[in-house]
């Protein structure tokens, strides 16, 4: 559908893409129908009290936490969604000598892993530690990158790596989706989940931006390799950002949740009231024996009002 060697040739697939897009659109003008208006419920602290875009900017950036995963989304997105359109492909082309089909091969599979992986990568990922994942994301990268520096090596082998780092990098992509908005909506300042949102995805969307102007200066200079060992570096650092994530991360934000929260405020404990970590889930044929373990606690053996809260 698409003839490279024609100057209009990509016109059917930039219509495809705003058909696409245009879809998108409808359907959520359909899912947002007869929706009720949730501007008045305080789920946005800024709007609520008249502060300016300044002030709600400071009160994210005041958490270390959101400081350190700010950090963290930075590095992902440089490391691979700044250059998943532009600078891979350009890189493909110029220095493993690679036809144009294999670049559109190599999306096609990162596509085709995605959805395979998406329902049970999300299921596996519920009750796992947040900043684990991202360590995990920043490895996945890590492993992509050091595969494209063995391909410079081998070029005889060089489409068939290039295609197979698209099918890593789409495992890192569905480990990193459901965690980045639940992890940042629950780590928001109280009342400002929408604000904090919209500041990562601003951040993100700025990152990738800057990606492919970035990869233009270093491949059309000539200098493939110095691209990957940049992106070698970047994925480093993103794991070691998340490492430290992990160590600030308040105790209910460690864990990605099944749901994210409406709203960004944590419950607290209520001085003079024993608090007791939330037990594990449990199958159900160990019922009667988590009954046990619950009558034996000493708190409820005390007649306290036993209340749970996230660990």
């Amino acid at each position: 559908m698409v003839d490279l060697h024609d100057g209009h040739g990509m016109w059917p697939s930039f219509a495809m893409a705003a058909m696409g897009f245009l879809l998108s659109a409808g359907l959520l003008a359909l899912a947002g129908w007869g929706a009720k208006d949730r501007s008045d419920d305080g789920l946005d602290g800024s709007a609520a009290t008249g502060t300016g875009s300044l002030a709600a900017f400071r009160a994210v950036a005041s958490v270390p936490a959101l400081r350190w995963l700010a950090a963290v989304t930075v590095a992902l997105a440089l490391g691979f969604y700044a250059q998943f359109e532009s600078g891979l492909p350009a890189f493909a082309l110029m220095f493993l000598d690679v036809p144009e089909r294999t670049i559109g091969t190599a999306a096609a599979v990162n596509c085709l892993v995605i959805v395979a992986l998406q329902k049970v990568v999300v299921r596996w990922t519920v009750r796992r530690h947040s900043a684990s994942l991202l360590v995990a994301v920043g490895l996945v990268w890590l492993l992509s990158w050091t595969i494209l520096a063995f391909s410079m090596r081998t070029p005889g082998i060089g489409a068939v790596l290039f295609v197979t780092t698209y099918g890593i990098f789409a495992v890192g992509e569905t480990l990193f989706a459901p965690v980045l908005s639940p992890l940042t909506a629950s780590l928001a300042p109280g009342g400002m989940v929408g604000t904090t949102l919209g500041l990562f995805a601003a951040l993100q969307t700025g990152v990738s931006a800057v990606g492919p102007l970035l990869a233009g200066f270093a491949l059309g200079a000539g200098h493939g390799m110095t691209f990957v060992v940049v992106h070698l570096v970047i994925s480093v650092v993103a794991v070691l950002a998340a490492l430290r994530l992990r160590r600030v991360l308040p105790p209910p934000a460690r864990l990605v949740a099944t749901t994210s929260r409406s709203s960004g405020a944590r419950q607290a404990p209520v001085k003079g009231v024993p608090v007791r970590p939330a037990l594990p889930w449990v199958w159900p044929v160990h019922r009667q024996e988590m009954a046990k373990v619950i009558d034996a606690d000493p708190c409820r053996q005390q007649g306290h009002d036993v209340r749970r809260f996230d660990r």
